[in-house]
């Protein structure tokens, strides 16, 4: 299984995709490069940025759903950043890089794996826990299903700007978030994640 010129040119059609659906503006994608796990490095030896796709199971859906996630913290994740709501944004576009491109038996076993593993980490354990670069287990099930469920109550478009919303310090701002939303928006999230609480992280 080879990094070839069709998984270049998937991850440049992905990485416009992206760019359009966050209302980012988008350059050449970073180079891609095996590694054993998926991650985005904004800096490596060489000082340029590079995906890194895992070798250990790699197969040609995989691949892609590791580009999808990954171009997603390029172009929307601040270095640093370890949050669930990257994650479940990560996640989402991946999932729905996925069905565009037709591979929708792929995408369903990957949120059924995704739902399974949500069991894992307890909302409430997610909302007030910082995270670093190694996750507990579950929290990509979680945050996913956390996301569905908001897509549910207020539409992906309520949900994406998500990915913008920061405080003062830089960090994600879950109850600013929140409280730009229209009154009957904010109750349907607080019905899937509680009102905001200063121990949000």
């Amino acid at each position: 299984m080879l990094l070839d010129d069709e998984v270049d040119a998937f991850a440049a059609e992905q990485s416009q995709s992206i760019a359009n659906e966050f209302g980012l503006a988008v350059t050449a994608p970073p180079q891609l490069e095996w590694g054993d796990e998926p991650e985005f490095r904004p800096i490596t030896a060489d000082g340029d940025p590079r995906i890194f796709v895992r070798r250990r199971g790699a197969d040609w859906w995989r691949i892609r759903y590791q580009i999808a996630h990954e171009l997603f913290h390029w172009l929307c994740t601040p270095a640093g950043t370890f949050h669930w709501t990257h994650e479940l944004l990560a996640v989402e576009t991946a999932v729905q890089a996925m069905e565009a491109i037709g591979e929708h038996d792929y995408a369903r076993r990957e949120t059924d794996r995704l739902a399974s593993e949500a069991a894992r980490l307890p909302l409430s354990t997610m909302l007030v826990t910082p995270f670093r670069e190694v996750y507990p287990p579950g929290l990509y099930g979680r945050a996913w299903v956390t996301g569905r469920e908001l897509i549910g109550a207020v539409g992906w478009e309520r949900v994406k700007p998500l990915a913008h919303s920061f405080d003062e310090h830089g960090n994600p701002d879950i109850a600013g978030w929140v409280a730009a939303l229209a009154k009957t928006e904010r109750n349907a999230v607080e019905r899937v994640l509680g009102r905001p609480s200063a121990q949000w992280v």
